[in-house]
């Protein structure tokens, strides 16, 4: 939670990621936009900061500052499971590049699934944008292979809103990758289940 003058800054080495943040950012009332830099000089980089800089990036820089009280209420009451299971005997790189790149909609809520990219366990991350009446989150979807099933989970790592644009991502992803002759085995585990088990993944 951002407290009353607390400043929240985001770099990253896509342009159109930040003037999209930029934008959208700007129109909340309860914040207003500090600056908006390229290349801005840092005492401290980030490894990523500093990979960018080393592959020739440029780097885009946006500080939002917290100017007025604000409290946004969650768009889904109560719990929501954040892990679907499916059955599972592909492989994950057959099925991965029927995901990457696949948008879709609902009512009242859109989502798109980004480049992928492969942890060193096997694992698969899918950045993903959602989008539920306005309100966009930026989050990672982890697939994590098992003897026959593969988990999806949102990663922890930026913890979205648990909102129905976010669910539906879930349902969507598990669906493409398990392709349309196992659609129909396609269940969502219990949340605490999922945890008990989950492990290091």
């Amino acid at each position: 939670m951002l407290s009353l003058g607390g400043e929240f800054l985001l770099t990253t080495d896509e342009g159109w990621y930040a003037e999209e943040v930029r934008h959208i950012l700007s129109q909340h009332p309860a914040l207003e936009v500090l600056s908006f830099v390229v290349n801005p000089p840092h005492a401290v980089t980030t490894k990523y900061e500093r990979k960018w800089l080393a592959s020739g990036k440029d780097i885009f820089t946006v500080v939002f500052c917290k100017v007025s009280p604000w409290t946004e209420r969650r768009l889904v009451k109560g719990s929501m499971e954040m892990h679907v299971e499916i059955p599972f005997r592909d492989n994950l790189k057959n099925r991965l590049p029927h995901l990457v790149g696949g948008e879709g909609k609902e009512e009242g809520v859109w989502w798109r699934f980004l480049e992928g990219f492969w942890g060193d366990d096997g694992v698969a991350l899918v950045p993903v944008l959602a989008n539920d009446e306005g309100f966009e989150q930026r989050f990672l979807l982890r697939l994590v292979p098992r003897p026959a099933t593969l988990l999806v989970k949102v990663d922890p790592v930026g913890s979205p809103y648990r909102t129905p644009a976010v669910a539906a991502t879930l349902r969507a992803a598990a669906r493409i990758i398990a392709g349309p002759d196992d659609e129909t085995a396609l269940h969502e585990t219990d949340g605490d289940a999922v945890s008990d088990q989950e492990g290091d993944a």
